[in-house]
Protein backbone atom coordinates (compact mmCIF):
# COMPACT_ATOMS: atom_id res chain seq x y z
CA UNK A 1 0.00 0.00 0.00
CA UNK A 2 1.11 3.55 -0.58
CA UNK A 3 2.32 5.63 2.29
CA UNK A 4 0.16 8.08 2.78
CA UNK A 5 1.42 12.14 2.97
CA UNK A 6 1.56 12.38 7.05
CA UNK A 7 1.21 15.39 9.08
CA UNK A 8 4.77 17.08 9.47
CA UNK A 9 4.83 15.85 13.35
CA UNK A 10 5.02 12.56 11.96
CA UNK A 11 7.58 12.80 9.72
CA UNK A 12 9.90 14.13 12.50
CA UNK A 13 8.65 10.63 14.79
CA UNK A 14 8.73 8.16 12.39
CA UNK A 15 10.61 9.67 9.16
CA UNK A 16 11.40 6.65 7.64
CA UNK A 17 7.84 4.72 8.95
CA UNK A 18 9.86 1.87 10.69
CA UNK A 19 7.47 2.66 13.84
CA UNK A 20 4.95 1.83 11.20
CA UNK A 21 5.84 -0.89 9.77
CA UNK A 22 7.34 -2.31 13.31
CA UNK A 23 3.36 -1.96 15.25
CA UNK A 24 1.76 -2.72 11.84
CA UNK A 25 3.78 -6.41 11.86
CA UNK A 26 2.79 -6.83 15.50
CA UNK A 27 -1.01 -6.10 14.87
CA UNK A 28 -0.83 -8.50 12.13
CA UNK A 29 0.34 -11.00 14.11
CA UNK A 30 -1.72 -10.93 17.14
CA UNK A 31 -5.24 -10.13 15.07
CA UNK A 32 -4.22 -13.48 12.94
CA UNK A 33 -3.02 -15.50 16.88
CA UNK A 34 -5.73 -13.94 18.91
CA UNK A 35 -8.64 -12.40 16.61
CA UNK A 36 -8.01 -9.16 18.69
CA UNK A 37 -5.75 -6.49 19.93
CA UNK A 38 -5.32 -6.69 23.43
CA UNK A 39 -2.25 -4.79 25.46
CA UNK A 40 -2.42 -7.37 28.22
CA UNK A 41 -1.73 -10.44 26.13
CA UNK A 42 0.71 -8.64 23.97
CA UNK A 43 2.37 -8.12 27.74
CA UNK A 44 1.98 -11.69 28.74
CA UNK A 45 3.34 -13.55 25.36
CA UNK A 46 6.63 -11.24 25.71
CA UNK A 47 7.15 -11.90 29.16
CA UNK A 48 6.46 -8.76 30.48
CA UNK A 49 3.91 -8.62 34.02
CA UNK A 50 2.16 -5.71 34.26
CA UNK A 51 -0.22 -4.21 36.98
CA UNK A 52 -2.86 -0.99 37.61
CA UNK A 53 -2.77 1.05 40.19
CA UNK A 54 -3.88 4.95 41.25
CA UNK A 55 -0.58 6.91 41.37
CA UNK A 56 -2.26 10.32 41.45
CA UNK A 57 -0.94 13.00 39.33
CA UNK A 58 2.88 10.99 39.03
CA UNK A 59 1.98 9.64 35.21
CA UNK A 60 -0.20 7.94 32.92
CA UNK A 61 2.58 5.08 32.99
CA UNK A 62 5.70 3.77 32.69
CA UNK A 63 7.67 0.75 32.04
CA UNK A 64 10.31 -0.66 34.13
CA UNK A 65 13.34 -2.89 34.03
CA UNK A 66 14.39 -4.70 36.86
CA UNK A 67 16.38 -7.71 37.45
CA UNK A 68 15.99 -8.67 34.17
CA UNK A 69 12.07 -8.05 33.59
CA UNK A 70 10.08 -5.85 32.14
CA UNK A 71 7.40 -4.42 34.25
CA UNK A 72 4.84 -2.12 33.18
CA UNK A 73 2.50 0.49 35.34
CA UNK A 74 -0.43 1.59 34.20
CA UNK A 75 -2.17 4.61 36.39
CA UNK A 76 -5.62 4.27 37.02
CA UNK A 77 -6.48 6.78 39.01
CA UNK A 78 -8.81 5.30 41.16
CA UNK A 79 -10.81 5.41 37.89
CA UNK A 80 -12.00 1.85 36.26
CA UNK A 81 -9.69 0.67 33.75
CA UNK A 82 -10.46 2.63 30.62
CA UNK A 83 -9.60 3.06 27.05
CA UNK A 84 -7.19 5.93 27.85
CA UNK A 85 -5.79 3.08 29.70
CA UNK A 86 -5.52 0.75 26.88
CA UNK A 87 -3.85 3.42 24.47
CA UNK A 88 -1.30 3.93 27.63
CA UNK A 89 -0.61 0.21 27.91
CA UNK A 90 -0.13 0.10 24.38
CA UNK A 91 1.99 3.21 24.46
CA UNK A 92 4.13 1.46 27.02
CA UNK A 93 4.52 -1.66 24.72
CA UNK A 94 5.94 0.74 22.11
CA UNK A 95 8.79 1.66 24.64
CA UNK A 96 9.00 -2.07 24.68
CA UNK A 97 9.41 -2.68 20.80
CA UNK A 98 11.32 0.56 19.98
CA UNK A 99 14.96 -1.17 20.49
CA UNK A 100 16.15 2.31 21.75
CA UNK A 101 13.83 2.79 23.99
CA UNK A 102 14.36 -0.44 25.33
CA UNK A 103 17.74 -1.23 25.13
CA UNK A 104 18.60 2.31 26.82
CA UNK A 105 16.42 0.68 30.17
CA UNK A 106 18.54 -2.66 29.88
CA UNK A 107 21.85 -0.60 29.36
CA UNK A 108 20.91 1.36 32.26
CA UNK A 109 21.85 4.39 30.07
CA UNK A 110 18.26 5.99 31.26
CA UNK A 111 16.22 4.92 34.07
CA UNK A 112 12.68 4.10 34.27
CA UNK A 113 10.60 7.59 33.77
CA UNK A 114 7.26 8.13 33.86
CA UNK A 115 4.95 8.69 30.90
CA UNK A 116 2.25 10.92 29.63
CA UNK A 117 0.47 9.70 26.87
CA UNK A 118 -2.18 10.53 24.46
CA UNK A 119 -0.15 13.44 22.41
CA UNK A 120 0.45 15.40 26.03
CA UNK A 121 4.29 15.15 25.94
CA UNK A 122 6.53 17.00 23.69
CA UNK A 123 9.54 14.66 24.20
CA UNK A 124 10.62 12.92 21.22
CA UNK A 125 10.64 9.12 22.86
CA UNK A 126 7.20 9.61 24.33
CA UNK A 127 5.50 10.57 20.74
CA UNK A 128 7.04 7.65 19.21
CA UNK A 129 5.57 5.37 21.48
CA UNK A 130 2.08 7.47 20.64
CA UNK A 131 2.85 6.60 17.43
CA UNK A 132 3.19 3.10 17.92
CA UNK A 133 0.23 2.75 20.37
CA UNK A 134 -2.26 4.53 17.45
CA UNK A 135 -0.42 2.27 14.98
CA UNK A 136 -1.23 -0.93 16.69
CA UNK A 137 -4.71 0.30 18.20
CA UNK A 138 -5.63 2.01 15.35
CA UNK A 139 -4.32 0.51 11.60
CA UNK A 140 -4.08 2.97 8.79
CA UNK A 141 -6.79 1.22 6.77
CA UNK A 142 -9.32 1.17 8.98
CA UNK A 143 -9.47 4.27 10.26
CA UNK A 144 -9.88 5.30 6.69
CA UNK A 145 -12.40 3.09 5.82
CA UNK A 146 -14.37 4.03 9.17
CA UNK A 147 -13.54 7.43 8.36
CA UNK A 148 -15.17 7.42 4.67
CA UNK A 149 -18.29 5.67 5.92
CA UNK A 150 -19.85 9.32 5.88
CA UNK A 151 -19.85 11.98 3.33
CA UNK A 152 -19.33 15.02 5.66
CA UNK A 153 -17.04 15.15 8.28
CA UNK A 154 -18.17 15.82 11.40
CA UNK A 155 -17.13 15.53 15.34
CA UNK A 156 -19.32 12.78 15.22
CA UNK A 157 -16.89 10.92 12.69
CA UNK A 158 -14.05 11.00 16.24
CA UNK A 159 -16.45 9.94 18.27
CA UNK A 160 -17.36 6.64 16.01
CA UNK A 161 -13.49 5.92 15.67
CA UNK A 162 -13.16 6.56 19.32
CA UNK A 163 -15.43 3.67 20.16
CA UNK A 164 -14.76 1.34 17.33
CA UNK A 165 -10.94 0.52 18.23
CA UNK A 166 -11.87 1.49 22.20
CA UNK A 167 -9.63 4.64 22.87
CA UNK A 168 -10.00 8.02 23.86
CA UNK A 169 -11.46 10.49 22.02
CA UNK A 170 -8.17 12.81 21.96
CA UNK A 171 -5.98 9.41 20.74
CA UNK A 172 -8.99 9.19 17.68
CA UNK A 173 -8.80 13.40 17.22
CA UNK A 174 -4.89 12.74 17.23
CA UNK A 175 -4.83 9.94 14.92
CA UNK A 176 -7.10 11.60 12.30
CA UNK A 177 -5.40 14.47 12.28
CA UNK A 178 -1.89 12.98 11.63
CA UNK A 179 -3.28 10.93 8.59
CA UNK A 180 -4.25 13.89 7.70
CA UNK A 181 -7.56 13.11 6.37
CA UNK A 182 -9.55 16.54 7.20
CA UNK A 183 -8.08 19.61 6.91
CA UNK A 184 -8.71 20.49 11.05
CA UNK A 185 -6.51 22.74 13.26
CA UNK A 186 -5.90 22.11 17.20
CA UNK A 187 -5.86 24.82 19.89
CA UNK A 188 -5.21 24.34 23.30
CA UNK A 189 -5.76 27.03 26.06
CA UNK A 190 -6.12 27.15 29.18
CA UNK A 191 -7.39 30.01 31.76
CA UNK A 192 -8.76 31.68 28.76
CA UNK A 193 -5.28 31.86 27.11
CA UNK A 194 -4.01 29.65 24.05
CA UNK A 195 -1.35 27.63 25.40
CA UNK A 196 1.44 25.98 22.82
CA UNK A 197 1.58 25.69 19.12
CA UNK A 198 -1.54 24.65 17.30
CA UNK A 199 -1.38 21.73 15.67
CA UNK A 200 -2.45 22.60 11.91
CA UNK A 201 -3.14 19.98 9.23
CA UNK A 202 -1.36 20.01 5.96
CA UNK A 203 -4.36 21.75 4.12
CA UNK A 204 -5.68 23.91 6.79
CA UNK A 205 -3.93 27.39 5.82
CA UNK A 206 -5.80 30.16 8.01
CA UNK A 207 -3.54 31.07 10.71
CA UNK A 208 -4.77 32.52 14.07
CA UNK A 209 -5.96 36.16 14.45
CA UNK A 210 -4.60 36.25 18.12
CA UNK A 211 -1.92 33.44 18.80
CA UNK A 212 -2.70 34.52 22.67
CA UNK A 213 -6.25 35.19 23.11
CA UNK A 214 -9.33 33.19 22.63
CA UNK A 215 -12.16 34.45 20.77
CA UNK A 216 -14.80 35.83 22.61
CA UNK A 217 -17.69 33.78 21.27
CA UNK A 218 -15.86 30.38 21.25
CA UNK A 219 -16.65 27.23 22.89
CA UNK A 220 -13.39 27.28 24.65
CA UNK A 221 -13.78 31.00 26.24
CA UNK A 222 -17.32 29.98 27.09
CA UNK A 223 -16.26 27.30 29.30
CA UNK A 224 -13.21 29.78 30.77
CA UNK A 225 -15.83 32.90 31.41
CA UNK A 226 -19.14 31.25 32.57
CA UNK A 227 -18.14 26.97 32.80
CA UNK A 228 -20.26 26.25 30.33
CA UNK A 229 -19.28 22.80 28.39
CA UNK A 230 -20.98 22.59 25.33
CA UNK A 231 -21.88 18.53 23.99
CA UNK A 232 -22.34 19.73 20.58
CA UNK A 233 -20.36 21.49 17.86
CA UNK A 234 -20.39 25.08 17.37
CA UNK A 235 -20.43 26.66 13.25
CA UNK A 236 -19.02 30.24 13.81
CA UNK A 237 -17.26 32.79 11.54
CA UNK A 238 -13.83 31.89 9.83
CA UNK A 239 -13.06 35.43 10.44
CA UNK A 240 -13.47 35.36 14.09
CA UNK A 241 -10.67 33.18 14.73
CA UNK A 242 -8.82 33.21 11.86
CA UNK A 243 -6.96 36.15 9.54
CA UNK A 244 -9.13 36.19 6.53
CA UNK A 245 -11.66 38.72 5.11
CA UNK A 246 -14.37 36.43 3.92
CA UNK A 247 -17.88 34.84 5.49
CA UNK A 248 -16.67 31.19 5.05
CA UNK A 249 -18.25 29.25 7.79
CA UNK A 250 -16.07 27.11 10.60
CA UNK A 251 -17.01 24.57 13.39
CA UNK A 252 -15.35 24.40 16.35
CA UNK A 253 -16.13 21.32 19.28
CA UNK A 254 -13.94 21.00 22.36
CA UNK A 255 -12.97 18.19 24.53
CA UNK A 256 -12.32 19.34 28.51
CA UNK A 257 -9.86 18.26 30.75
CA UNK A 258 -10.92 19.00 34.11
CA UNK A 259 -8.01 18.03 35.91
CA UNK A 260 -5.69 19.40 33.95
CA UNK A 261 -7.82 22.75 33.57
CA UNK A 262 -7.21 22.71 29.30
CA UNK A 263 -9.59 22.56 26.97
CA UNK A 264 -8.59 21.46 22.95
CA UNK A 265 -10.62 23.20 21.04
CA UNK A 266 -10.80 21.11 17.28
CA UNK A 267 -11.32 24.04 14.17
CA UNK A 268 -12.62 22.77 10.78
CA UNK A 269 -14.34 23.69 7.40
CA UNK A 270 -16.92 21.60 5.19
Amino acid sequence: MQRRRTNHFDDRVDKDGLITDLASGIYKYFIKSYGEIDPEVIAVENGITYSYGDYGDSCDGMLEFLNGEFHIFINTRGKPISDRARFTFAHELGHFYIHEHANALINGSAPAHSSFTGFKSEQIIERQADHFAANLLMPEELVIKAYRRKRKFEFETIVTISKEFQVSLTAALYRVFMLDLHPMMIVKSKNGKIIGNPARSNDFYYKLNDKRNLPEDSLAMSFFSKGLKSKNSRELWAMDWFDVDNDKKIFEHCIYYDSLEMVRSIIWME
